[in-house]
């Protein structure tokens, strides 16, 4: 990273999150989007006018999804704990009284992890195995909440419903890749390529 001015910025951390979106009880739309953090260790210069950002960025790739085993989930009880099969790092799902709208409850679920899973879809079931889609009232939101990144999906469930079955699909990572990136940035956030790339 070189701001206008030439001062180089050393970088201290890149992330890449998945632009979230809810098709088909799945997160992500199909043009599979992602948002670029980049945290320096140093601030451009007061005169600088953009940034350029150039080199290449490794991004995690999932081939394969895999299903977590169902949950039987009770409303409003402690969080039931999913162990990822591969590093056994717990996962943390929740679901909680979220309010009413139109005289119906709305519930938020929760999905917590403290190490980086790629989470595919859910799906949700009574008790009795039956399969349902509730209506998803806003679009998934992350949040960081005690070191831990947290999913919240707000849903709008039927009336006295206190259980449910709960799956989470989600992609096995099977190594990264490398995507070519070369841009300047300006501080109102717009962004122009200095070539075309064919990642």
């Amino acid at each position: 990273m070189v701001d206008s001015t030439g001062k180089k910025l050393g970088i201290r951390n890149v992330q890449v999150t998945p632009e979230l979106s809810y098709e088909n009880d799945s997160f992500h739309s199909p043009e599979g989007k992602a948002e670029l953090s980049i945290q320096t260790n140093s601030l451009p210069s007061v005169q600088a006018e953009w940034i350029r950002i150039s080199g290449n960025i490794s991004i995690p790739m999932g081939r394969k999804v895999l299903k977590f085993p169902a949950q039987e989930i009770e409303f409003e009880e402690a969080p039931s704990i999913i162990r990822h099969p591969k590093t056994g790092n717990p996962i943390h799902l929740r679901i909680s009284s979220a309010g009413q709208e139109a005289n119906s409850p709305l519930f938020s679920v929760d999905i917590g992890s403290n190490s980086p899973v790629i989470l595919h879809s859910i799906t949700f079931q009574y008790p009795d195995g039956t399969p349902f889609h509730p209506k998803m009232i806003k679009i998934p939101v992350r949040q960081n909440e005690e070191n831990e990144q947290s999913l919240r999906l707000i849903y709008l469930f039927r009336p006295n419903t206190r259980t449910l079955l709960v799956t989470l699909s989600y992609f096995d990572e099977s190594g990264t890749t490398d995507i070519p990136v070369n841009f300047n940035i300006g501080f109102d956030g717009s962004a122009s390529p200095l070539k075309k790339m064919n990642p």
